[in-house]
């Protein structure tokens, strides 16, 4: 099975079988449906997501949005992960004394974080 065609079988069974939070369905339990590693479901739903399909979840899997509450929470939560790896990383190159910038990109990423 070819990744577009896995893309469409995966937006099916979401967009039928587990529409809104309530129905959300864990990494692993559509890994086995599918007969995938959980890693190619979360790429599967990324190229989903970069499509433009409302597929949400969180660290307890994935669903369907069944509205726009369910998208805007599944936005914060995704931009609440992207900024917590860059903290990370900019932690990592002011410890280590490699970019005389990092500590001021983490104080602006400290306070983004706080607005969300």
């Amino acid at each position: 099975m070819n990744k577009p065609k896995k893309c469409d079988t995966l937006l099916e069974t979401l967009s039928v079988y587990f529409v809104g939070r309530v129905n959300q369905v864990k990494s692993a339990d559509l890994a086995r449906l599918f007969e995938l590693e959980p890693k190619q479901i979360q790429e599967l739903v990324h190229t989903l997501r970069r499509e433009g399909h409302p597929i949400c979840g969180d660290r307890d899997g994935y669903y369907y949005a069944s509205c726009d509450a369910d998208i805007e929470r599944t936005a914060r939560w995704l931009m609440m992960m992207g900024w917590k790896i860059q903290e990370t990383a900019c932690i990592m190159l002011a410890a280590a004394n490699l970019d005389r910038n990092a500590p001021c990109a983490l104080a602006i990423m400290r306070e983004a974080v706080d607005t969300l």
